[in-house]
């Protein structure tokens, strides 16, 4: 790479993680100039739901299929209800840092503004409505790059990742939303090797940068694993970019990109809260770190972790697992024994490397923040399986097209 174009990328790098400071500064700033009186009403109302007609937001709500993967982080959507309060006697930049330093809880300061016209579970419904209009638009842009085979594996990655609750908690929707418009963005505008990289370097940028407003480290990883697979997807089978090394040098490249732009805002949010507040956020925020880690654990066993996880995505408790499980060993090999009988030509398998390495970045996730993937395997961090769930189902799509002489369908 040369000098000019290094220098090109640090300065839309520093641009951009400048401008992702200032904004997110001004967005909260601005929420808490908000009147609290104008917000009150909602938020109290709000809270009624959660205390009062879901009582057990204390721990964590369990619905729908009532197994491990039933389970909603209402507790945590109370905190940052709690958080949208405001005191008249700080400045609003205060007002906005001081719940939650390290965090700054840029969901706290949208739904202070959402407070102004609705109220918890009418922000639910509100999310509900955005992330299926999402769905909807990157399950039809994807049949139509890519194949309706491809689609239906992100129908079936959604199906596993049990996403009719993802509404009913909406530090999860955040990360959703995030991710959908990711996809979606990918499937719109990127055009195989016509595409200026640096522009997608830019836009993956952006996604960590905007995740790292809003996270509270529920399922980062799908923001950026699921939008690099339908990359990959679409110059495998789009534009028959099929060379291993270029593929990894995308993934890489775009996978550091989006780290920075995460990383890079979670600093300037602890530069800025030690600055506003006066405090070391900083000491608290690396403390957190190391816990979350789970560095600070004698006995920490991360593959426990791993297993939690795996568990997790599971529709039950452990009555009938023996029986679910036999029943899911049962599909697997009667799909595999369909696709062996539609005879596909597998001496391309190789071109999919890249993308099957994708799908360890929830695992890589869990080994590095396993404290917190332990603690929150049932709420939150499982639903990274989503990534692999998709990735092996597209691979599969390919397989069973390509065995009757098709690899798109339209």
């Amino acid at each position: 790479m040369r000098s000019s174009t290094i220098i090109h990328y640090l300065c839309r790098t520093a641009i951009v993680l400048i401008l992702a400071g200032i904004i997110s500064t001004l967005f909260v700033t601005v929420s808490f100039c908000i009147p609290e009186h104008r917000v009150s009403e909602n938020r109290e109302r709000s809270e009624k739901i959660l205390k009062e007609l879901e009582p057990g937001y204390k721990n964590w709500e369990l619905l729908f299929t009532h197994g491990w993967n039933g389970y909603i982080d209402t507790e945590t959507d109370y905190l940052i209800i709690e958080h949208t309060r405001s005191d008249p006697d700080r400045p609003p930049l205060k007002n906005a840092m001081s719940h939650y330093p390290r965090y700054w809880e840029g969901g706290s300061a949208y739904l202070r503004i959402m407070f102004l016209v609705f109220s918890y579970a009418q922000v639910r419904y509100l999310l509900m409505a955005v992330i299926t209009l999402l769905i909807c638009a990157v399950s039809l842009k994807t049949a139509e790059r890519v194949g309706k085979g491809i689609s239906f594996a992100f129908v079936i990655s959604l199906i596993a990742g049990n996403y009719i609750l993802i509404p009913f908690t909406m530090q999860v929707s955040n990360c959703f939303v995030i991710a959908l418009s990711a996809m979606l963005w990918v499937l719109c505008r990127y055009r195989g090797r016509q595409t200026d990289f640096l522009k997608l370097y830019t836009g993956f940028m952006i996604t960590g940068a905007v995740l790292a407003f809003f996270d509270l480290l529920t399922v980062p990883v799908l923001t950026i694993g699921m939008p690099l697979c339908v990359l990959i997807l679409l110059n495998l089978l789009e534009y028959k970019i099929t060379d291993i090394k270029t593929n990894m040098k995308y993934i890489a490249g775009l996978s550091a990109s989006w780290l920075i732009g995460y990383g890079g805002l979670w600093v300037q949010k602890w530069l800025i809260g030690s600055v506003v507040l006066g405090k070391n956020v900083f000491s608290d925020a690396l403390n957190q770190v190391v816990y979350r880690t789970g560095n600070t654990h004698v006995e920490f066993n991360r593959f426990y972790t791993i297993a939690l996880n795996l568990k997790a995505i599971l529709p039950t408790q452990g009555e009938n697992l023996f029986r679910i499980m036999f029943f899911i060993t049962v599909s697997v090999v009667a799909a595999v024994i369909i696709l062996l009988m539609r005879r596909p030509d597998f001496s391309d398998l190789r071109m999919f490397l890249p993308l099957l390495l994708t799908g360890l970045y929830p695992i890589i996730w869990y080994l590095a923040v396993a404290d917190h993937s332990e603690v929150h395997a049932s709420i939150l961090s499982w639903r990274l399986l989503m990534i692999p769930v998709f990735i092996l189902c597209s691979v599969y799509a390919y397989y069973f097209n390509k065995g009757k002489g098709v690899t798109r369908a339209k």
